[in-house]
């Protein structure tokens, strides 16, 4: 198949050897009404002098393997082991903007989809135009040259020329207008397990992560805010610190002070020390409890309306018996484990920041901002992040570093402490939801009416939420609509909540929690009626062939009953362009849940990499799990309550259950899996405990279910 490269490539040379560059722009046709329209830069590969591939990923590498994946698009149609090519952290520029939101970001499990097709484009260019250099060199048309192992091979003489050899040659050639893809058929890599590209570097130590990086004549430094959100610095005496550490340099910021040092150890041993006077602004007197409050008060506003189909009064005539049910969820931190860290150095030709982040534009604005200089006199350099789950979407943190290394006059790497990303973070929101569902005499939802109460990511928490919202938040509601079953009435409003804590998109967004409403009713309507959840599911499921099919791949999993005191719950949610189905056995000690295993069914349409796309599966269910079983951020006076591990649990390796994940494959467009193994997973488990002890969890996290 061809595809046309909208605008002329762009070919140059770079550095002081002969070096193939190769940059293509498709007229892509956004998804999104936001989504800027028009010709975009989407790929860029250099090939040296020296047969070096070196591949710029504009995407961050937070653990979910999208190096390898574009490294194994490039090399799938330049014809290379991937094993022969680097790759390095693209810069801010519009030729890596996601074609989702028109600006550099990772996030809403976009990258594959976003680079599919740009990044098989430009290794095909330079592979054409490397033939097309050969060809030239041996007088011959250049369908006598074959492409193969970084080499040109001539199909009549045998005659070989590496790729390095013909990178001069190449730079100065027309790049292609239109250029032929493999059909799937014909892949060597994709669709195949991928090799980690940066798993050698991360098993020998040398791996470079934000908290690593080592910039020369830097000081170390680390940070503590206003105790109460929202509050701000008074004044700080640096006397302390500067006599336990007389090295030490006192920064006060607007809302927090900074310490720098030598060292990590001696910058926190030096911010012990100091005793600031804060401000503690208007929310000293903030509770859980008012946050709660918050959200029972939007759901008693008017809402807007988010979806409405089918029949009101055919359901009513329909409804045999309703029920009317309740659910909430809390606030919830990020917890990665590397703590947010930046390191900025500013110097005469401009500012150069590094950090894991996954929003480079959005960072070089507000630093340029900040510092008053251009946006063009900003450089972001992108190191490997230790996790991430959306929170260095945040950039706060490295505007700080920035303000910091300019009081210090030297470059500055400054390191949050555990503690402090916890007390700090940009939140999950808290929601709620009332669901009202009517079920016909066959014990067959009907009628599905649901209010979801969920702050505004939009605005600032200090603002009021409008009476009703003029327009909906779209990541507040996604998950709740479309609504998957087939029924004679759904209709959905939300209704935004004021809650004045800082709040940002957590691993699977608004999915994460709307999932849990959803099904874990569905499966508390289905056994109200004495109907088996799945086949029920399944009969509601006639008009969504690849939901089904999804559901029946993970019900395969499970060919024999649970033994006697075993319970099991299964759960299905569409999101990211995929679907996914999963299964929970358990037994029960007491109130507490044992896990056993657990199962997975996903459709993705294709998987890229079969073996990333079970990891980020398993890593969705078990993250998706510790939230589920323990996570929650809980407030008094104003502060965060959470401080470290031992208060903020994730889930153990002794209570990981056994996973088993199967891939549906399909014909369907490609879809997302960082996020898409998140949401079903609090929906099986507590569908399992409802199985095993009749009692609906209407609260999470499940160790203060109530029923």
């Amino acid at each position: 198949m061809t595809r046309p490269i909208g605008r002329r490539a762009m070919l140059r040379a770079i550095g002081g050897g002969a070096c193939l560059t190769v940059a293509c722009s498709l007229a892509w046709p956004p998804r999104k009404a936001s989504a800027a329209p028009g010709d975009r830069l989407n790929a860029m590969i250099s090939v040296a002098g020296d047969g070096t591939v070196t591949v710029s990923a504009p995407p961050t590498e937070m653990g979910q393997g999208v190096h390898t994946l574009l490294v194994g698009l490039v090399a799938e149609e330049l014809e290379i082991d991937p094993a022969d090519a680097r790759v390095q952290a693209a810069p801010v520029a519009p030729a890596f903007e996601n074609r989702y939101y028109g600006t550099m970001v990772t996030g809403g499990s976009t990258s594959a989809i976003a680079w599919f097709e740009p990044f098989r484009i430009a290794g095909a260019a330079a592979r054409h135009m490397l033939v097309a250099a050969a060809a030239e060199r041996w007088g011959i048309d250049p369908t006598g040259c074959e492409a193969a192992a970084g080499r040109i091979r001539n199909r009549t003489s045998g005659d070989i020329l590496p790729y390095g050899v013909l990178a001069a040659a190449a730079s100065r050639l027309q790049p292609p207008t239109e250029v032929g893809l493999k059909p799937r058929s014909a892949w060597r890599v994709l669709g195949r397990p991928m090799r980690r590209h940066e798993g050698p570097q991360k098993l020998a130590g040398s791996a470079v992560f934000g908290i690593d990086l080592q910039v020369p004549g830097m000081l170390v430094g680390t940070i503590r805010h206003s105790p109460v959100i929202g509050g701000n610095l008074r004044s700080v005496d640096p006397g302390p610190a500067v006599r336990r550490v007389p090295s030490a340099q006192v920064v006060p910021l607007e809302d927090a002070v900074a310490v720098l040092a030598p060292s990590f150890w001696e910058a926190s041993r030096a911010l012990e020390a100091l005793q600031p006077d804060w401000d503690p602004g208007p929310n000293a007197g903030l509770d859980s409890a008012a946050i709660g409050a918050s959200l029972d008060a939007a759901l008693g506003r008017r809402g807007a309306l988010v979806a409405e189909h089918g029949d009101a009064a055919q359901a009513d005539a329909e409804i045999l018996k309703r029920l009317d049910l309740r659910f909430e969820v809390p606030l919830l931190a990020h917890a990665p484990l590397e703590p947010l860290s930046a390191t900025v150095s500013i110097g005469p030709d401009g500012v150069d920041a590094w950090a894991p982040t996954q929003s480079q534009t959005a960072a070089r604005d507000a630093i340029a901002a900040r510092l008053g200089v251009p946006p063009a006199a900003v450089r972001i350099h992108t190191t490997l992040a230790g996790g991430s789950f959306g929170r260095n979407l945040q950039v706060a943190h490295m505007v700080e570093t920035a303000l910091t290394a300019r009081a210090a006059g030297r470059p500055v790497k400054l390191i949050w402490s555990r503690e402090e990303d916890l007390r700090h973070d940009f939140y999950r929101p808290p929601a709620a939801t009332a669901i009202t569902i009517g079920l016909d005499r066959d014990g067959r939802p009907v009628s599905w009416q649901q209010r979801l109460a969920v702050p505004d990511l939009r605005r600032a928490p200090a603002e009021i939420p409008a009476d009703p919202p003029a327009s909906v938040d779209p990541t507040a509601v996604e998950g709740a609509a479309p609504f998957p079953y087939d029924v004679s009435h759904h209709r959905l409003t939300w209704h935004d909540a004021g809650i004045p804590v800082p709040m940002g998109w957590w691993r699977s967004v608004g999915h994460s929690y709307n999932a849990w409403f959803v099904e874990h009713a569905f499966d508390i309507a289905a056994r109200a009626s004495g109907r088996d959840p799945v086949a029920l599911r399944l009969a509601m499921l006639a008009n969504r062939p690849r939901h089904a099919a999804v559901l029946r791949a993970d019900r395969d999993l499970w060919p024999q009953p649970p033994a006697a005191g075993r319970f099991r719950g299964t759960a299905l949610h569409a999101s990211f362009g995929s679907i996914v189905a999963q299964s929970v056995e358990i037994s029960m000690q007491g109130d507490r849940p044992v896990l056993h295993r657990a199962t997975c069914a996903i459709d993705c349409g294709m998987a890229l990499d079969p073996d990333a796309t079970r990891a980020q599966m398993e890593g969705g269910m078990i993250f998706g799990l510790s939230a589920a079983l323990y996570g929650e951020i809980t407030v008094r006076n104003g502060r965060v309550q959470q401080q470290n591990f031992d208060q903020y649990r994730l889930l153990s390796l002794r209570d990981t259950p056994e996973i088993d994940v199967t891939i549906v494959d399909s014909d369907a467009d490609l879809g997302g899996v960082g996020e898409a193994g998140v949401p079903p997973i609090a929906p099986a488990l507590c569908n399992a405990i409802l199985a095993a002890t009749g009692r609906p969890t209407f609260r999470l996290p499940i160790h203060r279910r109530n029923g």
